[in-house]
């Protein structure tokens, strides 16, 4: 689900970048895992 968030940040623009970070969930590892995968779609 995470990757799918991004992928439409990504489609949107700068814009979504907001989006994606409000729904990363503040779960402890959960949350890491889901901010790794937004940092690595943002970064390939």
């Amino acid at each position: 689900m995470a990757s799918r968030t991004a992928k439409s940040a990504i489609e949107k623009g700068g814009g979504g970048i907001d989006e994606i970070v409000f729904a990363i969930p503040g779960k402890g590892g959960q949350s890491k895992a889901n901010l790794d995968a937004f940092c690595k779609a943002f970064s390939d």
